[in-house]
């Protein structure tokens, strides 16, 4: 089984970006004492990302062998 770069980083960037999606979900938003919104925006902005990048070398190593 010979796996290509682009196989490896499919498989470390897919669960990371489900994981930063789940964990914006699960965290939440408040509102602090000065109404100032207190939110994990990075977490959201990374998952959407890592996923962008997983599809992206899901979609280069079939296009690759094909």
């Amino acid at each position: 089984m010979n796996m290509n770069r682009l196989h490896w980083v499919f498989l470390i960037a897919l669960p990371m970006g489900i994981g930063c999606l789940l964990a914006f979900g699960l965290i939440g938003a408040r509102i602090g004492e000065q109404n100032i919104l207190h939110e994990p925006f990075f977490l959201a902005a990374m998952g959407w990302l890592l996923l962008l990048i997983s599809l992206i070398c899901l979609v280069a190593g079939f296009m690759r062998k094909g």
